[in-house]
């Protein structure tokens, strides 16, 4: 593959139909990285390149701090080398599902400075991100940014394939199914449509180029279908016309950059920003309300020890245009406001917590390392690998003594024989369970401490 240092990033981005329709289920993170990826690729390309992802990119678009952003896309981007996609493939034999992963690879400078990690897309994925010319839905990637929901963005590219064609009919087994909603999730339809259905409707006409109504079909009792009504939502129709293209991979020009907060705005914003509110939100809200209304309703939704989702609770007070008929509740006596020493503590255990998480996954990694070293150390073995493999995985090298050379001087190189290693070696995916395991209990431990700082 030929690399370039310097990519055109289009706020435009075409998806073959197949892939708009195919199974899968992302995270955050997840969501963000394969998208700033996706913008990398021009319709002119007739081959993946090594994409970088930049640290400050995501901070810039999302609002948030660099010092964590990068061991959030290196999670990440890991996940998505495991992760698979099912997508709608007719085999010769006839209809079925092509399953691959979304990344092959992904690579870190050793001497890093932390700006980025280099990417490669699975090459089964060329078919339907490349050279497009029929049957493929292009959206602008601003309105996909500035939701959170992963449902609602895939509800979106579902209803923009349909568009301008006002009715689309999707059975709720196969929605399901688009969005990997488990058979044990939402096991009732009034959850399903309240989490799924009526979120999507509520992000699109806030924040896209569509919105929608839905009637329910029903069997009997049971909902089967939701025959969706897709209309152009002009209050944002004049951001979807395409962006003019930028040869700087810096910037995503999708999304408004955020300016720099005044000292009493950032005061605001750093007792809501560990919440998950990205300052782009913040900025916006923060246009419809006085600081002092904005503080009342930070007040409100710390008062509330009922709130398990205070983002969403703060918006909802923020939408509000009469505040004092938010009913309050019994002073407890003291002011439910963030200190600044609260926030200061907050920051030297966040930053404690992401040391730990780093410690434990180089410890992990270099485990793993020592287990494919020990393989390496293994002629034979290596060379049954490098023949078992080769056919389908051009790189690799003909010989033991070229494949231990490109070993030792590659890291996109380790990182593709790591992905592959993972097929041959129980050992590894044993680590990365135990890593993942022992991370969540750091999560936990971390939380707790939190909510003890706070109710102290």
């Amino acid at each position: 593959m030929e690399r370039k240092n310097e990519r055109q990033v289009s706020s435009t981005v075409r998806e073959a139909n197949e892939l708009i329709e195919a199974s899968y289920r992302f995270s955050v993170w997840e969501d963000r990285i394969f998208l700033l990826t996706l913008s990398q690729i021009q319709a002119e390309d007739d081959d993946f390149k090594i994409y970088k992802i930049y640290v400050k990119d995501l901070a810039r678009e999302y609002g948030l701090a660099t010092k964590s952003v990068y061991e959030n896309i290196r999670e990440a981007v890991s996940s998505l080398q495991r992760k698979t996609i099912s997508i709608p493939f007719r085999f010769d034999e006839g209809p079925g599902k092509l399953t691959t992963s979304f990344f092959t690879s992904f690579g870190e400078l050793d001497q890093s400075d932390f700006s980025h990690i280099l990417v490669e897309l699975h090459p089964k994925l060329k078919p339907y991100l490349l050279q497009l010319k029929e049957r493929f839905t292009q959206y602008n990637i601003s309105f996909l940014v500035r939701m959170q929901s992963h449902y609602s963005k895939r509800i979106y590219k579902l209803l923009k394939q349909y568009h301008p064609l006002s009715k689309r009919r999707i059975s709720i087994q196969q929605l399901k199914q688009i969005l990997q909603i488990e058979p044990e999730e939402y096991k009732r339809y009034f959850d399903f449509k309240r989490r799924v259905i009526l979120k999507a409707q509520e992000d699109l006409a806030e924040y896209t180029d569509l919105k929608f109504e839905f009637e329910e079909e029903r069997k009997g009792r049971k909902v089967q279908a939701i025959l969706f009504t897709i209309a152009t939502n002009e209050k944002n129709e004049i951001e979807s016309s395409p962006a003019p293209k930028s040869k700087s991979p810096k910037k995503l020009q999708a999304a408004p950059s955020q300016g720099k907060l005044s000292a009493e705005a950032k005061k605001l914003f750093e007792q809501v920003e560990h919440w998950g509110l990205s300052q782009q939100d913040f900025e916006k809200y923060l246009k419809q309300k006085t600081q002092e209304e904005f503080q009342t309703c930070i007040d409100l939704t710390l008062q509330n020890e009922k709130v398990k989702n205070r983002v969403a609770y703060l918006v909802s007070l923020l939408k509000k245009e009469n505040l004092k008929a938010v009913k309050k509740l019994p002073d407890s006596g003291k002011r439910p406001v963030l200190k600044n020493s609260f926030h200061e503590e907050f920051k030297k255990l966040e930053k404690e917590h992401q040391q730990q998480v780093s410690q434990c996954r180089a410890h992990y990694h270099r485990l793993a390392q020592a287990e494919i070293q020990r393989q390496l150390q293994d002629g034979p073995s290596i060379e049954r690998f490098i023949s078992q493999f080769r056919a389908q995985n051009s790189w690799m090298p003909l010989n033991l003594q070229a494949f231990r050379q490109e070993f030792a001087e590659s890291r996109m190189f380790q990182g593709r024989v790591y992905n592959l290693f993972r097929l041959v070696l129980p050992k590894l995916p044993e680590l990365e369970q135990k890593r993942e395991l022992k991370i969540k209990t750091m999560e936990k431990e971390f939380w707790a401490l939190v909510r003890k700082l706070r109710n102290a």
